[in-house]
C-alpha cells in the first residue's frame, strides 16, 4: 500500500481510501466500480509485484482505457498464482488486448476465469486473441459477451480477417482448446 500511496502523492493524485482500506484477509482483491481512473491504475499496477499470492482480480467499471489497463495487465505476469480477472465494463483497444495476449501466453499464467465483457472487443481483436487462447493450458472460463464482435461496424472498418462463429467453433473444437465454458451472448454473431 506504501508504494501505491507514494506514487500517488508524488504524482499529486489524490487517493481514493476505499483503493487502500483493506475490508477482508485473503488472495481476492475486488476494486468493481470503484471509478480508479487511468492515472490511479498506472500507480496501482505497481503493487503487484508484491502480491504474488494474488488469486482473483477485480477491476471491472473503473472507467480505464488502454493507458490503465495495459499497465495493470502487464504487471499481472507477477502474480503466477492469479486463476482469476476481470476488467469488463472498461475501454479497450487493441493494445490493451496485445498486452492480454501476452499474459495469457506466459509459461506461469494460471488463469482459469477470464471475464471481458463490455470492452468493445471486436473482430480483429477477437482474431488476435484466439491463438494465445488455444496456447494457454489453463483457461476453461471465457466471458466475452457485450462487446462489438461480428458487427456491421467492424465489418465496414476493418480490412482484416473478420472473425466468424466458424473460426470460433473450429477453435472450441480443438483437442488443445480447455475452454470449457464460453459466454459470446449480446455480440452481433448472427
Amino acid at each position: 500500500r506504501s508504494t501505491f500511496i507514494i506514487g500517488c502523492i508524488n504524482k499529486g493524485l489524490l487517493v481514493k481510501p476505499s483503493l487502500i482500506l483493506r475490508t477482508s484477509i485473503g488472495s481476492k482483491l475486488n476494486l468493481a466500480s470503484q471509478r480508479m481512473g487511468d492515472s490511479l491504475a498506472i500507480e496501482f499496477a505497481r503493487i503487484f509485484e508484491y502480491l504474488p499470492l494474488l488469486d482473483e482480480l477485480n477491476i471491472e467499471d473503473n472507467n480505464l482505457t488502454d493507458v490503465g489497463l495495459t499497465p495493470i495487465i502487464q504487471s499481472l505476469t507477477k502474480c503466477n498464482r492469479l486463476t482469476s480477472s476481470n476488467i469488463s465494463r472498461n475501454k479497450s483497444t487493441m493494445l490493451t488486448i496485445k498486452s492480454l495476449i501476452t499474459l495469457i501466453e506466459n509459461g506461469i499464467c494460471n488463469i482459469r476465469n477470464l471475464i471481458m465483457r463490455d470492452l468493445s472487443i471486436d473482430d480483429r481483436e477477437m482474431a488476435e486473441c484466439i491463438p494465445s487462447f488455444a496456447k494457454n493450458r489453463s483457461l476453461t472460463y471465457l466471458d466475452i459477451s457485450h462487446n462489438i464482435i461480428g458487427s456491421k461496424i467492424t465489418h465496414i472498418t476493418s480490412n482484416h480477417d473478420i472473425i466468424n462463429k466458424v473460426d470460433i467453433a473450429t477453435f472450441l473444437q480443438e483437442e488443445r482448446c480447455t475452454i470449457t465454458s464460453l459466454n459470446l451472448s449480446w455480440n452481433d454473431m448472427c
